[in-house]
C-alpha cells in the first residue's frame, strides 16, 4: 500500500524534530560547561598554582582598553552592529546589518594586597555586557554591548607558566563576569533547564504531528479550518506522542544517572590527588620542624600516624580518616604560634603557605563532591526518576561531611 504524506506537515515534522534535537544538544553542551564552572574553586591570587583551573575575583587595570566604533567606550570587550533599516514588499519593517564588527583586550586582575594575573582576554568570553543603542536618523541606528575597563570582576581560566597568566584551552573556557561566580552559575543552570524544558515540549509536538502524519496518509480525515475537527484529530496522536516522548525522557534519564555518578568520581579524584599532595607535603614539613632545637613532638607523631596513603576509592573511612588530619594539619600549621623562631623559617613558611592552599583546594573539592553527590542523590529519589533508579540499582552516596 503506498502512503502519500502532504509535503507541508512532513516538512513541519521534521523541522520540529530538529529543533528538538537540536535544544537537547545545546542542553548538553551547556551542562557540561556548568560542570567545568562549578568544579573550579574560588581561591585567593596566593593560593593558585600552575595548570589550575580557578576562579579569581578582583580589579580590574587594562592599560590598553578596546574603544568601541561611534560610541567611543574604553572597553575590555565589545560587540558593535550598524543597522538600516529596509521594508519589504508588504511594507513590514525590518533592520537590516550592514557592518558589524568586535574586539577584545588583554588585562590584569589585581587583589587587595597588590597580587595581579594578566587575563588573556582575547580568547575569553565576556558575560554580563552593557548595552548602548542610538537612533542618528529613523532608519538608521547604532548598536553595542561592552564590559567596561573599569570595575570589579570574576575570572575563570586555566592558570599559566608562572602563575603570571589566565587563559583557556580546548575544554577549560576563559569566562570573565561582573558578578559573583555563585550568581553567573545560578543564571547558567537556570538557562540548561530552560534548554531541556523546551526540547522535551518540541519533541513531543514533533512526535504528535508525526503520528497525525502517518494518521492522515492511512485514510484519517479532519477538516483543516474546523478548529473541533482538528482537535478531536489531534487528541490521539497526542497522547500516543507521550509514549515515544516518555522513552525519549527515560534514555537521557539513564545517561544523566551515569554521567552524574561518573562526575561524583571524578570530583572525588580531584580531592584525592589533593589529599595525596597533602601526604607528601606534611612529611616535607614534618622534616623542617623536626631540624629545630624544639618542637612539639606529640602534634608531628600524632600526624604521622595518620600519614598512611590515601584510598583512591570514597568510603565511610575516609571521613573519619579525614577529620583526624584535617585537626593534626591546623595544629602543625599553628605551630609558629607557639615557636616565633619557626617565622623566620623560609622553608618553613613556604611548606605552610602551600599546606593552607591545598587545605583550601581540599575544602573545595569535598563542596564540590557534596554538590555533585547531593544532586546525583537527589535526581534518583525524584519520582519517576526514583523507579528507574531502583530498577538500574542506582543508591544513594555519603556526603563526605567534616568539622571544620
Amino acid at each position: 500500500m503506498k502512503i502519500d504524506f502532504p509535503t507541508g506537515q512532513s516538512i513541519a515534522s521534521l523541522l520540529y524534530s530538529l529543533i528538538g534535537m537540536l535544544l537537547l544538544y545545546f542542553c548538553r553542551l551547556q551542562d557540561r560547561k556548568n560542570y567545568i564552572l562549578a568544579r573550579a574553586p574560588r581561591l585567593p591570587f596566593t593560593h593558585i598554582n600552575e595548570a589550575d583551573d580557578v576562579w579569581l575575583s578582583g580589579e580590574i587595570r587594562c592599560e590598553e582598553p578596546v574603544v568601541t566604533p561611534y560610541f567611543d567606550l574604553p572597553s575590555l570587550h565589545y560587540s558593535y552592529t550598524y543597522e538600516v533599516e529596509e521594508r519589504d514588499s508588504d511594507g513590514d519593517r525590518d533592520w537590516k546589518t550592514k557592518a558589524r564588527e568586535s574586539d577584545s583586550a588583554y588585562f590584569y586582575l589585581h587583589d587587595d594586597e597588590g597580587n595581579e594575573i594578566l587575563v588573556l582576554g582575547k580568547d575569553a568570553e565576556f558575560h554580563d555586557l552593557q548595552k548602548e543603542q542610538y537612533y542618528p536618523t529613523n532608519h538608521t541606528r547604532h548598536t553595542v554591548y561592552y564590559f567596561p575597563h573599569l570595575g570589579a570582576a570574576s575570572v575563570m581560566g586555566l592558570v599559566g607558566e608562572k602563575k603570571e597568566t589566565l587563559g583557556t584551552t580546548s575544554t577549560i573556557p576563559l569566562v570573565v563576569v561582573s558578578c559573583s561566580p555563585e550568581e553567573h552559575l545560578e543564571r547558567e543552570s537556570d538557562k540548561e533547564e530552560n534548554l531541556r524544558t523546551a526540547g522535551f515540549i518540541i519533541m513531543w509536538i514533533a512526535f504528535t504531528m508525526w503520528i497525525l502524519l502517518f494518521s492522515v496518509a492511512l485514510g484519517q480525515s479532519y477538516e483543516p479550518y474546523d478548529l473541533s475537527s482538528y482537535v478531536r484529530a489531534l487528541l490521539g496522536p497526542a497522547i500516543l506522542a507521550l509514549l515515544p516522548t516518555a522513552g525519549l525522557f527515560f534514555i537521557s534519564l539513564h545517561n544523566t544517572f551515569v554521567e552524574y555518578r561518573i562526575r561524583t568520581e571524578n570530583a572525588w579524584r580531584l580531592v584525592y590527588i589533593d589529599m595525596k599532595n597533602r601526604h607528601d607535603l606534611v612529611h616535607q614539613l614534618q622534616e623542617v620542624i623536626r631540624g629545630m632545637k624544639n618542637y612539639e613532638s606529640q602534634t608531628l607523631e600524632r600526624v604521622a600516624s595518620l600519614r598512611t596513603s590515601v584510598s583512591a576509592s570514597y568510603d565511610e573511612g575516609v571521613v573519619q580518616h579525614e577529620q583526624e588530619v584535617h585537626n593534626g594539619v591546623k595544629q602543625m600549621v599553628a605551630l609558629k604560634e607557639a615557636y616565633p623562631e619557626l617565622k623566620s623559617n623560609e622553608l618553613y613558611m613556604q611548606f605552610a603557605t602551600t599546606l593552607r592552599a591545598l587545605e583550601d583546594k581540599i575544602a573545595h573539592g569535598r563542596s564540590f563532591f557534596n554538590d555533585n553527590a547531593a544532586e546525583y542523590n537527589t535526581i534518583i529519589q525524584k519520582f519517576p526518576h526514583s523507579l528507574l533508579a531502583a530498577i538500574l540499582l542506582h543508591k544513594p552516596l555519603k556526603l563526605f561531611d567534616i568539622d571544620d
